[in-house]
């Protein structure tokens, strides 16, 4: 697994309206990790999300029945979306390694339609431990740009008519799958029709959807908000899904980028570890 840092600049506006929205921090720079996995970490995370995707619910928020390609695609991107944050926490908390215990729980497709939740946890050695709840969603939008200054979110809880209530987490992580290929620039090619593309190429051989994946596809882990962000900086919002409601930042680019979210974490469990 590979890490690229990339900056953008922070200038969140409103996508109705295009007035500007005052950031959390005042940094200009915001930065986000690409990431890029290699051919048997792929492999691996296939295999996996098979068998993960044999459990998922059948319905979305919305009520919405599932294929079987997408159960098999959302589990993919949500274990990818796990592996990227545990093994950034691991590389960013080295020194103190031996003091903290990073634990997968489960992926939840529960969320609406190209998207998945993964749970983490971090054990410390004095008991305590910190939540972290992961987010991932396929974007196909062309310009990254717009996806984190505009269109896309940070979710934070949700609940739904079937899951009334959702525990709520000490942090919000957000992972974005760029799948833009030829739709910014096919005006006749629309939204669905396009990300049924990716969700027919989990129909397939794993090779081939694999080869699909890795030809149209750019992960990216763009930041996320703690729990005390949502409460004094977010929204409620269905996000267009009967029956459901997500406490939200909006745009990404209001909240934390990368770096900001990790120091914040790190201080959180040296503090909480007594070493500040």
């Amino acid at each position: 697994m590979k890490f690229i840092f990339e900056k953008y600049y922070r200038h969140p506006i409103n996508k109705y309206n295009g007035s500007k929205i005052t950031p959390i921090s005042q940094k200009n720079i915001f930065v986000v990790i690409k990431v890029e996995l290699d051919d048997n970490e792929l492999n691996n995370i296939h295999d996996e999300a098979k068998k993960l995707a044999e459990d998922v619910c059948e319905k979305n928020p919305s009520g919405d029945i599932r294929t079987e390609e997408r159960k098999l695609l959302s589990s993919f991107c949500g274990l990818i979306a796990e592996k990227v944050v545990k093994q950034l926490i691991t590389e960013k908390l080295m020194l103190i390694k031996d003091y903290i215990e990073i634990k997968g729980a489960n992926v939840s497709n529960e969320n609406f339609n190209y998207e998945s939740h993964n749970d983490i946890e971090i054990h410390l050695s004095n008991d305590e431990i910190i939540t972290i709840e992961i987010r991932s969603s396929i974007a196909t939008k062309y310009d990254l740009n717009d996806i984190l200054n505009k269109d896309f979110d940070i979710l934070g809880s949700y609940t739904t008519s079937y899951k009334s209530k959702e525990h709520n987490k000490d942090y919000y992580f957000r992972i974005i799958f760029h799948n833009p290929g030829d739709y910014g620039y096919n005006p006749h090619l629309k939204k669905w029709e396009y990300n049924k593309r990716l969700e027919n190429a989990f129909k397939q051989e794993k090779n081939k959807a694999l080869d699909y994946f890795k030809n149209n596809v750019k992960v990216y882990f763009v930041g996320g908000c703690t729990f005390d962000d949502l409460e004094n900086y977010g929204e409620h919002d269905d996000l267009k899904q009967k029956n459901a409601e997500y406490w939200i930042i909006r745009p990404i680019t209001k909240g934390r980028d990368v770096l900001e979210i990790l120091e914040i974490l790190e201080k959180d469990i040296l503090n909480k570890l007594g070493f500040l």
